[in-house]
């Protein structure tokens, strides 16, 4: 009896390995697309704060200098040492750009900033334009 016991190999069979490599493989194939497309969504948001940074700063520098940032027309969003007003300029005491290649441009509309980009994200929303108006919650457009 003692003999059986020690000459029986333990471990695993070739089936069970091949059943379990099978079952990583579907939880793979079905979780690695979600995770790109919540990296995607991660990138939109990110860029949707920075956004929001930049209505504040405007606002910030609206109220202490008494000029816009910007008009009714669209202007670039960049920095400068001396905003002339009303071009999209904003002080860099208030906020730095980041320049991380999306390039945000700001307006006012009804006495409110709207700012519009093109995002950097890919996936479902790789070259998609952007919206955020003062006060409103950001949800990205895909």
């Amino acid at each position: 009896m003692k003999k059986q016991l020690r000459n029986k190999k333990k471990g695993f069979t070739l089936i069970e390995l091949i059943v379990v490599i099978v079952i990583l493989g579907l939880l793979a194939a079905v979780l690695v697309p979600r995770f790109t497309g919540m990296r995607h969504e991660a990138t939109v948001k990110a860029e949707g704060s920075t956004a929001a940074s930049i209505i504040s700063a405007a606002r910030v520098q609206e109220a202490q200098l008494g000029t816009a940032v910007a008009n009714a027309t669209e202007q670039k969003v960049e920095n400068a040492d001396a905003p002339s007003g009303n071009d999209g300029k904003i002080k860099k005491q208030y906020m730095i750009i980041p320049s991380g290649g999306v390039e945000y441009k700001i307006k006012k509309e009804n006495d409110l900033y709207v700012i519009k980009w093109t995002t950097k994200a890919g996936g479902d929303y790789s070259g998609k334009t952007q919206t955020l108006t003062e006060g409103q919650a950001f949800t990205p457009t895909k």
